[in-house]
């Protein structure tokens, strides 16, 4: 799927080249307040506002942010009253979406919702026209070559799993992701599988107490903890600390949340990653462009069949080697992660 929509996204770009200027095509953004994190405003909306420029369209992306219901509404019919020909937006939650998409709907204006999911896993913006999601099988991908080049060459290599309830939409499709890379190693007795469990990312004190049951059973040592996000590999990491085997279990993760920037600096993780808003925001925008021109042809070309359409975007894996990239996307600041313990590595490592 994610080299099916790249090729699409090519495909859009290339063929809007030959047309004749459009001026001032307005598109309506809506991303969360300050409440959710600085990527919005340090990493998206610069990001954004670059894919809405040039290519023989003069595009006018009016980029505001709603942090509430009410918030939303008011910016949405704003920006539909002043032109806007698609509206593109980052639901903090699924009733800012819901006001942003019957909005919307009520004027005729197609939606095209990214990035953020829900408490439950599931996609925030499931009401959208369209989706501009992550590739989580190839988060799942990622998550398991991460593993394989963690653990090397070392033979009977243990691992456990710790995946989130199956229940969780983008989790089923992190689990096959994970299948694909390690069910054969697994199968050819290369690597021992010691358990696969499901776990409440929200819920630390359970990933503990799950882990903790697990070493126990298995001797009390296993050499690689497969998680399926940042907020389980921390908890991971904690117990495994106690035991002092934090540094020399591989653990994966994903978000590259600042704990865990911090504790691929430290060693303690191997790897975690996430999605590049400069992608995202080149997805959005093809798909937008195609959409603001009433090119629904274009727009069903490069998004996935479903309720809503899904144009899936490919994440990136973050380890020691390279996660300056983090810093140089905007996803985290290097005030952040680089506290006084951590100086000298950043330094090492040329982190920005």
């Amino acid at each position: 799927m994610g080299a099916v929509a790249m090729l699409g996204l090519a495909l859009a770009l290339g063929g809007c080249a030959g047309k004749p200027p459009i001026e001032k095509v307005r598109v309506g953004v809506l991303l969360p307040g300050d409440d959710a994190g600085p990527r919005w405003e340090q990493a998206d909306r610069p990001a954004l506002e670059n894919e809405f420029k040039g290519q023989n369209y003069a595009f006018q992306p009016d980029i505001e942010t709603a942090s509430t219901p009410a918030e939303a509404t008011a910016a949405a019919t704003k920006m539909i009253n002043d032109g806007g020909r698609v509206l593109v937006f980052a639901a903090a939650n699924r009733d800012v979406e819901a006001a942003i998409t019957a909005t919307a709907r009520a004027r005729g204006v197609p939606t095209i919702g990214y990035d953020l999911t829900d408490a439950k896993g599931n996609s925030a913006a499931a009401s959208a026209d369209f989706v501009v999601t992550t590739d989580y099988r190839q988060v799942g991908e990622l998550a398991g070559r991460a593993l394989v080049r963690g653990i090397r060459t070392k033979p009977d290599a243990t691992v456990i799993e710790l995946a989130s309830g199956p229940t969780r939409e983008a989790a089923v499709q992190i689990a096959e992701g994970e299948r694909d890379i390690l069910a054969p190693r697994y199968d050819k007795r290369l690597y021992r599988l010691l358990a696969t469990e499901p776990v409440n990312p929200a819920d630390a004190r359970a990933v503990t107490a799950t882990l903790t049951r697990l070493l126990d059973a298995h001797g009390g040592r296993v050499d690689a903890v497969l998680t399926a996000n940042d907020a389980v590999a921390q908890a991971a990491i904690a117990v495994l600390r106690q035991r002092g085997l934090a540094g020399r279990t591989i653990v994966t993760g994903y978000g590259a949340r600042t704990d865990a920037l911090k504790a691929v600096l430290r060693g303690d993780q191997f790897a975690t990653g996430y999605t590049p808003p400069p992608a995202q925001a080149t997805a959005v925008a093809t798909l937008a462009k195609a959409l603001a021109l009433g090119d629904r042809a274009r727009a069903d070309q490069l998004s996935a069949p479903g309720r809503p359409r899904r144009l899936l975007v490919a994440p990136a894996a973050v380890t020691l080697a390279d996660i300056s990239q983090v810093f140089n996307n905007g996803i985290a600041e290097s005030s952040d992660v680089c506290d006084p313990t951590l100086a000298l590595r950043c330094n090492q490592l040329s982190v920005p």
